[in-house]
């Protein structure tokens, strides 16, 4: 079993979902609590679990994670290409990332902890290759490190101090963006979040995280558009209905306008332009809107597409219907049933993953978890 704590992005007040599933059944709510609670609630869930399974015989496999805004991380990405005389071992590997641990701290002013880092993109004399440890000669690999902030992770450890050995902690965006790049063939995008309170958009720049931005343009802003323009009852009228409303589609299409040039505007100046944008909020539902935010997104990038990611035909949906918003917990299911399925060849899996990256971390980081030849 495992169970899933998911901070919803850019909330004036932090709120999380938190998903239990346990056999066949999945249990679903969600609660405005500071990071402390979340915390608290994690310890007592565990040890709850840990006496469940006891007195039913049941095997521990309990998996708590925990999906934190991008806001309280650090992402560093380094490029390799090095000529090994010798096969590669996994204390090479160690004092490898050892020096490129040491390179962030002189060179970055940052009050972070390491996290995680994984290695992908392996090339062996210029053959993709899905190991790292064994190899030899010319070897390119990219290594991506993830650190928490210090502020967060103290907060977290003042309810849970044990709470890296017991939770994995990630950005919430992190499988979406693996997924969307290693199924989708992306090596540059964006995820865009509206949300009832604030967008928040991540460039995705050469296979990682480029830059994280948050503004406070989110659902109500567009609603506060509607009452502006007298037309606020027209706000949850279907597309249909609107459509069929001559008076309605012209305020609706002007409202829907000004609001997408303000946004597209945001976006360009933070460089994101030209790139396929994948859009996550329960704004999905209002189809009228897509059309407009890609009819002024479209103007100026004349290849490159808003894309509702709200399903995916690779995507198992466990019997149960998902919100447009909740994408980033659906992705984060499939894969853990992908790990706990032992689907670990290196290759495509039913669920569609493409999983050619070695994960490593303080409690991930040991021999018998790096791939063997």
């Amino acid at each position: 079993m495992f169970t899933v704590y998911y901070q919803h992005p850019t909330q004036k007040n932090p709120c999380f979902s938190i998903y239990t599933t346990k056999k066949d059944f999945t249990q679903h709510f969600s609660v405005y609590e500071p990071l402390n609670q979340i915390a608290k609630r994690i310890k007592n869930n565990f040890d709850n679990n840990i006496q469940w399974e006891n007195d039913n015989d049941q095997i521990s496999h309990i998996t708590n994670t925990l999906l934190l805004d991008n806001k309280y991380f650090s992402f560093f990405k380094f490029n390799i290409f090095k000529t090994f005389h010798t096969p590669i071992s996994t204390e090479d590997l160690n004092t490898f990332l050892s020096e490129k641990k040491y390179t962030i701290k002189i060179n970055e002013n940052i009050t972070a902890e390491f996290l995680t880092a994984y290695i992908d993109s392996i090339y062996v004399n210029g053959e993709k290759k899905t190991n790292l440890i064994g190899q030899k000669w010319e070897i390119f690999f990219k290594i991506y490190f993830i650190y928490i902030d210090d502020i967060c992770l103290n907060t977290l450890k003042s309810s849970l101090p044990d709470i890296l050995q017991t939770t994995s902690i990630l950005p919430q965006s992190f499988y979406t963006m693996l997924f969307i790049r290693n199924n989708m063939q992306r090596n540059n995008f964006a995820l865009l979040y509206i949300t009832k309170d604030a967008v928040k958009v991540i460039h995705v720049q050469d296979w990682f995280y480029d830059g994280v931005y948050t503004i406070n343009l989110g659902l109500n802003f567009l609603k506060k558009i509607y009452k502006d323009n007298d037309i606020i009852q027209y706000w949850n009228m279907s597309e249909e209905e609107i459509i069929n409303n001559p008076i309605a589609i012209d305020l609706v299409i002007k409202s829907l306008d000004f609001y997408s040039e303000i946004l597209c505007k945001w976006l360009r100046e933070h460089n994101i332009f030209s790139t396929d944008i994948f859009l996550i909020s329960s704004i999905l539902k209002n189809g009228l809107f897509i059309d407009r935010f890609n009819t002024i997104y479209k103007k100026g990038s004349s290849t490159n597409y808003i894309i509702p990611f709200h399903h995916s035909s690779l995507l198992q949906k466990f019997g149960k219907k998902w919100n447009p918003w909740e994408m980033d917990v659906l992705v984060y299911f499939n894969r853990e049933c992908f790990i706990k399925d032992k689907l670990l060849d290196l290759h495509i899996s039913p669920s569609g993953f493409s999983d050619d990256s070695i994960a490593i971390s303080k409690k991930w980081f040991t021999k018998k978890n790096l791939p063997r030849n």
